[in-house]
């Protein structure tokens, strides 16, 4: 999940020697610092239980009843546990983070429009692999939650060519 974790939620970028991601700023760690200084921990801390809070918002409303149908059990016939679907969700959050930088949010309400997200993986490896995959889906599941906003509350779609 380097892709929607580290590079595009964490904004890690090697040359530059940082992180300027939405993750990073939602609670960052002082890098002269080891991991284990009170100040990293209560950031690495922070960070995780969003990224909880946010993965159960992602389960509550995409889990099915019908074991067969369920794309948190039948991994082999759905993208979503799938390196596609997990980097597809971390594109979402940054999304969110950008309009919600404080991730003051009900995860469970705000993701319901994903019970209607199709997560097969025949229809999900129609939208590419990588990055094109990546974006397609996350553009997929944002276009799902923006219908349910007011317009000037919508998230950003990711281009084409974009690589946060």
């Amino acid at each position: 999940m380097q892709y929607g974790l580290l590079e595009t939620l964490l904004g890690y970028k090697q040359k530059a020697g940082g992180y300027s991601g939405v993750l990073y700023k939602f609670s960052s760690f002082d890098r002269s610092q080891k991991f284990d200084s009170a100040h990293n921990q209560s950031a690495f801390k922070a960070q995780a239980g969003l990224l909880i809070r946010f993965l159960v918002g992602v389960q509550k409303n995409t889990k099915i009843a019908d074991p067969a149908a369920d794309p948190w059990t039948q991994t082999s016939q759905f993208a979503l546990l799938r390196p596609t679907g997990v980097n597809a969700c971390f594109l979402i959050l940054a999304r969110i983070l950008e309009r919600h930088p404080d991730a003051e949010l009900d995860f469970n309400a705000y993701l319901k429009p994903l019970r209607s997200v199709n997560f097969r993986r025949s229809y999900v490896a129609n939208l590419g692999g990588g990055w094109k995959g990546f974006r397609g889906l996350a553009n997929n599941m944002i276009r799902k939650i923006n219908k349910t906003l007011p317009k000037s509350r919508r998230l950003r779609l990711y281009g084409q060519k974009e690589k946060i």
